[in-house]
């Protein structure tokens, strides 16, 4: 019998179960090449490698969009076989970055052309087809931007495109192209190849380039352009914020957005969500309908690996044990790959995504036995010397960075990460800080949120970070492509130590279940140099790279500020920011500390998720310590900065909502022991202070010279009582992103 909490399977029964409701939509899921059984002796001998496939198989990327590629040897009998020296190379057209049995691969001009790999010393290889499209051309600039003429005078212009990657470029346009003549208005075009040299051509009576511009003018509404100061009005150039308060008689010209006295906000910014690494499981996902019980899941994902193809990888979310240890063994491992088969490699998800339930067959990939060792701030559990399947931690990612994240291509992910950004769109949102990871391994898919910002399909602009976890791999980020308009990298992601909602915090003290939690980092070399976190700081700083930390227990945020203290004291300045997720059990002393190290160090919190949803474990794991525990308005009153964020999808969804978590932390979640914030702390949270986790120095605000990110909502929300505040009251009425409308 499995101990789980009944508070938690009844808060899933009502708001919790939105989430898996929302994922249980019916998407196709990549089906990798069928596999025949593997254990099966035949006469030919023993298995040997005799195959390569390259996945993903056939992928069409615009140049400068980097894309990673892995390769599955196969057998004689179409098995999994490892490969020990893979070779990678390209028929041309751009570089590689090879790392094992996988290989980033950086386009550089357009065509089709091939990524091989074969295993050195050998003649087995495999390929993929690349198509590598041209840059997509997003603005035009003319250099001079006005000139009066008179009669046929001739004016030579330079001509300047910007694509969809921020590359600019000089336009090659032949003397045959230019325009004679007319005082008419006319409208340029360019193609949508790149030139390869620059050219000047001849014009003659353009129209004045504010008529190319698009012109925006929000009426009829309050306007907050912060979290204090309203206005009238909010004239928009190009996505632009360039006059408040404006007489619109002087822009007849602009289009009127008529807000029908409604209140617009700067655009909300959730600043701690993993929304693609959820579309990449979402597509392989069993829906569970809020189901807790691992066992009751095994079975219902056991069902679904006897539907799809050998070899396909299968996930689950959703189960919840009080004792992650012991409640799960050898003889439940057995059930489950009884029901899933040898050949369905298979990852089930604890509700908070921190803890994993693997089969054997999936372990059987990752070459994970009883032989492998915990790796640093991970567990896996092993009973009377054998692995049960429960991987806690940082240990899920040995499986899910080789057994189940690779096999799954873009394809099926898209549909996916479309459909959730543009639900937190529709939530408020027009931001969000992506950390594309967690502790079962990198999901980064920052050619997928770039394809989609080419096609105008992205709802959201994206802060990316990228998920490390020693010296080893800190610069792993060099492969995850340029920057675009609504698509950038935001530093680093590092977990120092595990969830307070299993136990995991790393504290000085011991909690209820006799431990001190788990820690992936050390101030010492006790675990090696690539896990010292003054080491991991030096090099940060050195690279001048922000940071964001997983740390939640006492001990966790001492190494963290320890080592903050340390780089500034030595260089005399940080030029990274560093943000300190979740700070559950966070000292007065450390606040102190917090404060001194100045604005480049920032509290992300999750009022929602800890004072709420994951409040009785808090309470079970560590007792007294949990009164007072998150305390936000501290941190507030001593002047650290807030961003807010859902942290979905440890959170649910119903409790991701903006104003969800606004009731949530005006009203103190119910808890006494909990001192609200009030609506200011809230709405400069969701703006200037989840911006202030990027670099974005024109974000958060509308004042003039910012981004137009805009919410728009029914009511105000500084006249909403507190304990009213809902998912649907005040409706969200609109949101903009860069002066464009996304929803509805």
């Amino acid at each position: 019998m499995k101990k789980q909490f009944s508070l938690t399977r009844a808060a899933l029964s009502t708001g919790g179960c939105a989430e898996s409701k929302f994922l249980s939509v019916s998407l196709l899921a990549w089906l990798i090449l069928v596999l025949l059984p593997g254990l099966v002796v035949h006469a030919a001998g023993p298995p040997l490698l005799t195959s390569i496939v390259v996945i993903p198989t056939n992928v069409s990327l615009t140049v400068g969009q980097t894309r990673l590629f892995v390769a599955i040897g196969k057998d004689q009998y179409n098995n999994d076989y490892p490969i020990s020296n893979a070779l990678w190379t390209t028929s041309g057209g751009g570089t590689l970055a090879p790392g094992g049995i996988s290989c980033a691969y950086l386009p550089t001009e357009t065509g089709k052309h091939l990524i091989q790999c074969e295993e050195d010393g050998t003649s087995v290889k495999g390929a993929a087809t690349i198509t590598t499209r041209a840059t997509k051309i997003t603005a035009i600039t003319l250099d001079p931007p006005t000139v009066s003429f008179q009669g046929h005078t001739t004016t030579v212009y330079s001509l300047q495109y910007c694509d969809n990657l921020r590359m600019a470029a000089w336009s090659n346009v032949p003397e045959s192209n230019s325009k004679r003549g007319s005082n008419r208005p006319m409208s340029l075009s360019a193609s949508n190849t790149p030139p390869a040299q620059a050219r000047f051509f001849r014009l003659i009576s353009c129209s004045d380039s504010s008529s190319s511009s698009k012109w925006t003018l929000f009426v009829n509404g309050t306007i907050y352009i912060d979290a204090d100061r309203s206005v009238s009005n909010l004239l928009v150039r190009d996505g632009v914020v360039v006059g408040i308060d404006v007489n619109p008689d002087n822009y007849r010209h602009a289009e009127l957005v008529d807000l029908n006295g409604a209140v617009a906000y700067p655009g909300f910014n959730d600043s701690h969500v993993h929304l693609i690494s959820m579309a990449v499981a979402g597509s392989i996902l069993v829906p569970t309908g809020g189901e807790t019980n691992p066992t009751k899941i095994a079975a219902i994902v056991g069902a679904r690996c006897q539907e799809v193809a050998k070899g396909t990888p299968v996930m689950a979310h959703g189960f919840v044990l009080q004792d992650y240890d012991k409640d799960w063994g050898i003889e439940d491992l057995e059930s489950l790959d009884a029901a899933t088969g040898p050949d369905c490699p298979v990852m089930i998800a604890d509700q908070l995504g921190h803890s994993y339930i693997v089969n054997s067959a999936a372990m059987r990939l990752s070459k994970l036995d009883a032989s492998t060792p915990d790796p640093p701030g991970g567990k896996i559990v092993k009973h009377n010397g054998q692995p049960t399947g429960m991987l806690r931690e940082t240990a899920g990612a040995i499986v899910g960075n080789i057994a189940i994240f690779p096999r799954v291509q873009d394809i099926a992910v898209k549909p996916w990460a479309t459909a959730l950004m543009k639900k937190w769109a529709s939530m408020g949102y027009t931001s969000i800080v992506e950390l594309m990871g967690g502790p079962m391994g990198r999901t980064m898919r920052t050619e997928l949120c770039r394809e989609l910002e080419y096609e105008d399909s992205l709802a959201l602009r994206i802060y990316y970070a990228y998920t490390f976890f020693s010296l080893d791999d800190i610069e792993g980020y060099r492969s995850a492509g340029m920057d675009t308009e609504l698509v950038h990298f935001s530093g680093l992601k590092l977990f120092v130590d595990g969830a307070a909602g299993q136990g995991g915090a790393w504290t000085s003290w011991t909690n209820t279940q006799g431990n001190q939690g788990l820690n992936a980092v050390t101030t010492d070399d006790a675990y090696g140099e690539k896990y010292n976190i003054f080491r991991i700081l030096e090099k940060s700083e050195e690279l001048d790279l922000d940071m964001h930390y997983h740390v939640g227990g006492d001990k966790a945020i001492e190494a963290v500020l320890s080592a903050i203290e340390a780089v500034k004291a030595t260089n005399g300045h940080l030029r990274g920011r560093h943000t300190l997720y979740h700070l559950g059990l966070i000292t007065d002393d450390q606040i102190a500390r917090m404060k001194e190290l100045g604005s480049s160090v920032i509290a992300g919190v999750q009022p929602s998720l800890h004072w709420e949803f994951q409040r009785q474990q808090t309470e079970y794991y560590y007792g007294e310590h949990a009164k007072g525990s998150y305390p936000y308005k501290k941190m507030r009153d001593a002047g650290i900065t807030l961003a807010f964020s859902t942290d979905f999808a440890s959170n649910t969804e119903k409790l991701c909502w903006p104003t969800e978590i606004m009731r949530v932390a005006l009203t103190g979640g119910g808890n006494p022991n909990n001192q609200p914030l009030t609506m200011r702390d809230m709405i400069e949270g969701f703006t200037v202070g989840g911006f202030g986790t990027t670099r974005e120095a024109d974000a958060g605000k509308l004042h003039i010279g910012y981004k137009a990110d805009i919410v728009v909502y029914e009511k105000d929300l500084y006249l909403v009582p507190p304990e009213e505040l809902s998912q649907d009251n005040p409706r969200v009425l609109s949101t903009w992103v860069g002066g464009r409308r996304i929803t509805p």
